[in-house]
């Protein structure tokens, strides 16, 4: 048997050119008529749920009636599951329908209740009753129907790191297994922002529903943790998955303080740090101003200013300055007093001795 032509069916024929007609609609392929059908080539499916193959073909445009059958494992070699109306083979005891307009080369199909069993590759083929025998249609595009008892995760994305003050969105997407009973998804937190829902029902595509979350990018957000959880109503129950990230929001130093690792006094000779705080995103550069009479000195350019003995010359007021790619801060001042040493003094005893004297 010869093997089909690149973009045409395989093409059944009762008898051997038995009518004029089939040779004329195969040869009409060979010379540039295309038989194409357009579905997905992967799809999922919960056990107990509905699902919907998204399908559409091509094939000479003639007033025929048209019959729809489906097949399972190979196009040409395969076995029938479905045929106009009724389940057979695999899809026994399931529910099926060609829920599209086959006149207008909509082939799309239901199927309620599926179960792990139904899970294979599955073609589509028609049968033309234009003339008899009925000219038949195996299209060689196949779907592979993936069944499970639980919901994968839903996608979540983010745009690139977004900065403070400025306007971004996350995405939250899941397969749409069955348009009459959708699923539901849900933020653990909308930001102050707004949600918005779609529903994509494309044909070569999967079915999907996604939900868009928009908000204003602030500091306070950095390293939160957001989850999506999508739901799908199964008979009576639900079935849920979730899916988190962690927000990367850019903001310049903020909350910048400049503080002493000592509570008390500090004596000459002690080990001093000065320690520099501040909350940035990218990470902040450090630097160390001290304040005297005559000027603003720069004394360092880490983010802890330390003196291994202080002496009372080093005495006076700091403050440190963050910077990063966005902007900088400058902490409040913090005042170092180093007190001088105690020197001993030596103090000889001076013995008094009382001389009486007379009147």
């Amino acid at each position: 048997m010869d093997a089909p032509l690149q973009d045409c069916p395989i093409v059944e024929q009762d008898a051997v050119v038995r009518f004029l007609r089939p040779a004329l609609d195969f040869l009409s392929c060979s010379l540039g008529q295309v038989y194409h059908a357009k579905m997905p080539s992967e799809i999922q499916a919960l056990t107990g749920s509905c699902l919907v193959i998204p399908c559409t073909f091509t094939s000479p445009q003639r007033h025929s009636y048209l019959v729809g059958i489906w097949r399972m494992n190979h196009y040409w070699f395969g076995v029938d599951v479905f045929k106009e109306s009724q389940s057979l083979e695999n899809w026994s005891g399931l529910k099926v329908a060609i829920i599209g307009d086959l006149q207008l080369r909509n082939c799309t199909t239901q199927l309620d209740r599926i179960r792990l069993e139904n899970q294979g590759v599955y073609y589509f083929k028609i049968e033309e009753y234009y003339y008899s025998p009925p000219f038949k249609y195996s299209f060689t595009e196949g779907v592979h129907i993936n069944v499970k008892d639980s919901p994968e995760r839903p996608l979540l994305t983010a745009g690139s790191p977004v900065k403070e003050g400025e306007s971004t969105s996350l995405t939250c997407s899941a397969p749409l297994f069955c348009p009459k009973q959708p699923p539901s998804l849900a933020w653990s937190d909308t930001l102050n922002g707004t949600v918005h829902q779609t529903v994509h029902t494309g044909i070569k595509e999967s079915r999907s529903v996604s939900s868009r979350l928009t908000f204003t990018a602030s500091f306070h957000l950095h390293m939160k943790n957001i989850t999506c959880t999508v739901s799908y109503p199964v008979e009576t129950e639900k079935r849920s998955a979730a899916q988190s990230l962690t927000l990367n929001v850019l903001f310049p130093p903020n909350n910048t303080t400049a503080s002493l690792n000592y509570t008390s006094g500090i004596k000459d000779g002690d080990p001093v740090a000065l320690i520099c705080s501040s909350s940035a995103n990218p990470a902040a550069n450090y630097s160390w101003f001290q304040i005297t009479e005559a000027a603003i000195l720069l004394v360092g350019s880490e983010q802890s200013l330390t003196f291994t003995t202080v002496t009372p010359s080093d005495s006076g007021r700091y403050y440190c300055q963050a910077q990063n790619s966005l902007g900088l801060e400058n902490s409040t001042f913090v005042f170092l007093n180093v007190l001088g040493k105690c020197v001993p003094v030596l103090v000889t005893p001076v013995l008094a001795v009382l001389v009486p004297t007379s009147d």
